[in-house]
């Protein structure tokens, strides 16, 4: 059954989501370009929620769970020994059994021209070195950190950075930029339940920072106690979130309504602040890129499908698309800082 909170948001999209109108006699009325990016936004929350609800297939198949008994019964007895390596990444006979019976299953239905199934959250990867779970992922996970460190290292030798009013908060934010994608590749390396809880919290770090990064920019907020409060306002949002994530209830649907609302609310008044200051600052299109083209790649995370040779799904694709665009973004920082210079002096 659908949850009340996603019966709403499915009525405001039909609401909001016809991008024109009938009225009589005006003919069609085409909604403004301001109703329509709200409509999309609401369409990629939307989705995306619905594509986090529910169980996998896979956990309850009948050839899955027949194959993982049988094999737990003939292996995992206590002459089982796993190598240090795997115990120490939490890999125990269970898993094994688990990770066997999913790719026998997988062949069985693919050579019966029938689906291939999420099992447990997660499509049928190879393990890599028979410890790593989604090795794509965990590659394009790192490809994010270092391109985040390789645009900040380069953005610092610019000239004008040193006397950038935002160049100590982005330091900050490439800091929990790079915490977030190395947890990323550590959950992705292994999932349980604290690496998941991890990676989460972190993204939903990056999340909150980015949105007090928009405002200080856009506002030219300077002053330290302007700062300061919405520094503290922001922290304060942070801990309650993962406070009742922690320590009420760990509600997937709520975590990601509220990550990704704040994501797209924030995607959408950078967007705007670049419409208006396109003709005044033509390096804005920069930043547009940076967010259309995540916006865009979002796309993928909506239209998820199985690993193309068992190893790169939709969520991988999203994170090598994204790996290229930190250097883009430090390229706008840069011309930015050039921009503030020439207009403080």
């Amino acid at each position: 059954m659908m949850p009340a909170w996603l019966g709403q948001l499915r009525l405001l999209l039909w609401k909001n989501f016809m991008l024109k109108r009938r009225q009589p006699g005006r003919g069609v009325e085409v909604m403004p370009p301001s109703h329509a990016w709200t409509a999309l936004l609401f369409v990629l929350v939307a989705c995306l929620l619905l594509g986090h609800a529910g169980a996998s297939a896979g956990d309850r198949d009948t050839d899955y769970l027949i194959c993982k008994q049988r094999c737990a019964a003939d292996t995992c007895g206590p002459e089982w020994r796993g190598t240090a390596w795997r115990i120490a990444l939490g890999w125990s006979c269970e898993d094994d059994c688990g990770y066997e019976c999913m790719h026998d299953v997988t062949v069985k239905r693919v050579a019966s021209h029938l689906p291939v199934l999420q099992y447990h959250g997660k499509w049928p990867f190879y393990r890599l070195w028979s410890v790593i779970q989604e090795p794509a992922s965990v590659l394009f996970s790192l490809m994010n950190l270092v391109a985040n460190v390789f645009g900040l290292v380069w953005f610092q030798r610019q000239r004008a950075s040193q006397s950038y009013p935002m160049l100590t908060i982005y330091r900050c934010h490439c800091v929990l930029s790079c915490n977030a994608w190395l947890w990323s590749a550590v959950f992705h390396s292994r999932d349980l339940v604290w690496t998941e809880r991890l990676d989460y919290f972190s993204a939903t770090a990056v999340v909150l920072f980015s949105a007090y990064c928009s405002v200080v920019r856009l506002t030219l907020l300077q002053r330290p106690v302007g700062r300061a409060v919405l520094a503290c306002a922001v922290t304060c949002l942070y801990l309650l979130h993962i406070g009742y994530l922690s320590l009420i209830k760990f509600d997937y649907g709520y975590n990601m309504a509220a990550s990704v609302g704040v994501a797209l609310v924030n995607l959408f008044i950078w967007l705007l602040w670049c419409a208006r200051n396109a003709a005044r600052q033509p390096y804005v299109w920069k930043c547009a890129a940076v967010l259309l083209t995540t916006a865009c790649l979002m796309l993928l995370e909506l239209g998820d499908f199985p690993p193309l040779f068992f190893a790169f799904d939709a969520h991988s694709l999203w994170h090598l698309g994204t790996s290229p665009l930190p250097l883009l973004w430090y390229w706008f920082l840069a011309d930015d800082a050039h921009f503030l210079a020439a207009k403080a002096s």
